[in-house]
């Protein structure tokens, strides 16, 4: 029989069969022998459809889609998946059109057509861009083997059941490489294009007064395909400051939300017949120390000064000082002018510390950074003008105030404000310790760090207030602002050295009072706080603090319910040595229903009780 002839009486029979047809010899042309080799499988119809199509969407304009390979639907042999897929999506469910699933998918749009499938019973996954951000997509697949092609997922038959996504619609990221090129009566600016599918303009902020903090600035809108533009008609002998944003598609126009992204690098341009630079640089930070092993010298390196005080890049940086100390509140021993962010000194083996200052070609200088002193885990301490007090920050924990290891993305600084108005009646000292972005000297409000290691040291001894306090006459205690209220913290005190210091990880307002008579609580004055907790995670009122007097008497605190069965253990709280805290979760991990719930904090033999309310 011709082999033509053959081939079409196989192909009938395929048609129900699934045949498979291969010559046993020859080349591809077939010719030489009428002989051909049969591979039969029986194909019994369209493979079964997807039932466990899933959709997610983690990054801007792209879905994740997921579901397991399945057989053809063969009577035998199984394990052979399916050779291609195709899906569809649409802004709209089958839910929409009364669960018809034909007239979906006619309607819908193909996303992707891919193959040959995995080996059933494996995952199948793809990823799929170019979708609008902000939209929501439902989707369905199908899948083909030789001759069928399956029926659409079952669970967009099912109401309410149709795979979806709603696309993840980010903030575009900040524009980068901003410059500025003054004219006579212009600036030129430039900046790098943000690369994202949504970017809808840039947005340019500019503020034209000091102090340059952009509180009345005036905003430029730009096309998305510019990335410069000249800023024309400015006034000679003003300097301009700006910072550039890009804005990405949204409502009503687009699906999403319009998002603004971070803003750039700010830059600055002066006017021709401007007045002299009296800025004086930002203060020095991102310091680091490193003592050699021998202990005979100690390596400072620092951040680089870009910018003034106010936050305007700096151009004319000179130098940086380095002021050395044989102690934190002695007068300087030395003074070293270097041109690098690096200073290595001799030490043999001494505790000294070192500060440092900016300077610019007009000779101004920086104001202080904190302190460093030469230890193999070098201390960074800010220090108060009563010659007395000052924070200290242990090089367990003082990597935090660099950038690149806090949410701030700012070097940091601490510096502390005295508060004279509150030094009335019972309270010695009162400072605001603030941590602030050293590029712009600007605050940032309720900084934490990760650990209860900061030492806050108050010095006690004032010749208008207290020249000597014997031990049992009277009770000194320091003092922290919540937000709402000043609450007591306890003390360690030294009565030779005439201070008082505890271990918190909160910056903010602290005070050092005195307080007559003796004191029988066990909780300090304010504890607990808040008496109603709402544990939610949203970070306000999701615990609650337990402070007490510092002590090295054992520590427990423990939460019961009405009916007196234990509920939780408190755990060590932000103060070292005088706190604990409840999160409002059981001891297995959950959150506690509302209601009122006793606690008991136990320091040595002594012990406390009360109520606190969990409102959810």
């Amino acid at each position: 029989m011709p082999v033509k002839r053959l081939r079409r009486i196989l192909t009938l029979i395929g048609m129900g069969l699934g045949v498979l047809l291969s010559p046993i010899s020859g080349a591809a042309g077939f010719t030489g022998s009428d002989e051909v080799a049969l591979s039969v499988r029986a194909n019994t119809g369209p493979p079964q459809p997807i039932a466990d199509l899933a959709a997610a969407s983690s990054l801007e304009g792209q879905v994740d889609l997921a579901w397991t390979a399945i057989d053809e639907n063969e009577v035998f042999p199984t394990g052979h998946g399916v050779e291609s897929y195709i899906i569809r999506r649409a802004t709209f469910s089958v839910d929409s059109l009364l669960g018809d699933t034909t007239a979906w998918w006619n309607a819908a749009e193909t996303l992707i057509t891919f193959g040959p499938g995995q080996t059933p019973p494996s995952a199948e996954t793809v990823v799929a861009g170019g979708l609008d951000p902000g939209a929501t997509y439902y989707f369905a697949v199908k899948s083909l083997d030789e001759l069928f092609v399956s029926p659409i997922d079952i669970k967009a038959a099912t109401p309410g059941q149709q795979a979806y996504a709603a696309i993840f619609d980010g903030a575009p990221p900040a524009p980068t490489n901003l410059t500025a090129a003054p004219g006579n009566d212009q600036v030129t600016l430039a900046w790098d294009a943000v690369a994202v599918a949504d970017l809808w303009y840039y947005r340019i902020h500019v503020d034209s007064t000091t102090p340059y903090d952009f509180g009345d600035q005036f905003l430029i809108s730009v096309t998305s395909a510019s990335t410069s533009f000249a800023h024309t008609g400015l006034t000679p002998g003003t300097t301009y400051s700006y910072f550039v944003t890009a804005v990405d598609k949204g409502a009503p126009t687009f699906a999403g939300q319009a998002l603004e992204s971070p803003p750039s690098n700010m830059v600055s341009a002066a006017m021709p017949g401007g007045p002299l630079d009296t800025l004086p640089p930002a203060i020095v930070a991102g310091l680091s120390g490193r003592l050699s092993a021998n202990g005979q010298f100690f390596t400072i390196n620092w951040s680089t000064v870009t910018t003034n005080l106010d936050g305007t890049p700096i151009t004319d940086l000179a130098m940086y000082r380095v002021y050395k100390f044989t102690s934190l509140f002695a007068s300087t021993t030395a003074a070293f002018d270097v041109l690098q962010t690096s200073f290595t000194d001799t030490v043999n083996n001494q505790n000294l510390y070192y500060k440092i200052r900016a300077v610019d070609t007009n000779g101004y200088e920086s104001p202080d950074s904190n302190f460093i002193n030469s230890l193999a885990k070098p201390d960074i301490t800010a220090i108060c003008d009563d010659g007395k007090t000052s924070l200290s920050v242990p090089g367990e924990i003082n990597a935090e105030l660099h950038k690149e290891n806090n949410s701030t993305r700012s070097n940091l600084v601490i510096v502390p404000v005295r508060l004279s108005a509150e030094e009335t009646g019972n309270v010695l000292k009162s400072y605001n310790f603030e941590v602030r972005r050293a590029e712009n000297n600007q605050p940032i409000t309720s900084f934490v760090f990760s650990k209860p290691m900061m030492n806050i040291t108050f010095g006690f001894r004032r010749a208008n207030a207290v020249n000597a306090l014997a031990q049992g006459d009277k009770k000194l205690s320091i003092y922290w602002h919540n937000g709402a209220r000043f609450i007591s913290l306890g003390s360690h005190l030294d009565f030779q050295e005439g201070t008082v210091s505890i271990l918190s990880s909160n910056s903010g307002r602290y005070q050092l009072r005195i307080l007559s008579g003796a004191i029988d609580t066990i909780l300090t004055e304010g504890s607990p706080y808040p008496r109603t907790i709402t544990p939610n995670g949203d970070g306000v009122n999701d615990r609650v603090f337990f402070f007490f007097e510092a002590t090295d008497a054992p520590k427990a605190g423990r939460i019961y319910d009405l009916t007196g069965a234990l509920v939780a253990n408190m755990k060590p709280g932000p103060v070292q040595d005088s706190s604990l805290v409840w999160d409002g979760k059981d001891n297995r991990g959950n959150v506690v229903s509302s209601g009122i719930y006793l606690y008991k904090v136990s320091l040595g033999d002594k012990s406390a009780t009360g109520t606190v309310v969990v409102a959810r």
